[in-house]
């Protein structure tokens, strides 16, 4: 009898741990929102793309993807599995697309908040003349 009484007592504390273990931090969910946005931004504007603006292009392209492998990481070391991660990258995608799309819908983040998670990623190509602000790549500003 004990035993199951223990058993019982112990177990509010075992779910919270489980679900304690399952709990990001503001910025990877930003991080991970935000280079999700980025990626179906970017992918929009990649038929008006020309020669000489594509290493410029690659490497916006390169800091979304960096977005998305650090959002994807900080939520598989919090405990989430890969399927779990799947599913959430696969809603964000449907959350960002209408969004960066110019469908009026507000993002849950917005430019303001997203740039800069991408500028500290961003490493423009060595040939660039022109700071990350001045160039001709994708409005970043566009992706909420």
């Amino acid at each position: 009898m004990h035993r199951h009484a223990l058993a019982l007592a112990l177990l509010p504390a075992l779910l919270a741990t489980g679900a304690r273990a399952q709990t990001v931090g503001d910025d990877v969910v930003k991080t991970l929102w935000c280079g999700e946005a980025f990626t179906a931004l970017f992918a929009t504007e990649q038929a008006q793309i020309d020669a000489q603006t594509k290493p410029i292009y690659d490497a916006f392209v390169a800091a979304a993807a960096k977005l998305v492998e650090t959002g994807t990481q900080g939520y598989l070391d919090a405990g989430y599995t890969e399927e779990q991660v799947t599913k959430i990258k696969a809603d964000l995608v449907v959350e960002v697309t209408p969004i960066v799309t110019s469908q009026g819908q507000a993002g849950k983040f917005s430019p303001d908040e997203c740039n800069p998670v991408l500028h500290k990623v961003l490493v423009l190509p060595a040939s660039s003349s022109e700071p990350a602000a001045s160039t001709s790549a994708p409005d970043a500003s566009s992706a909420q």
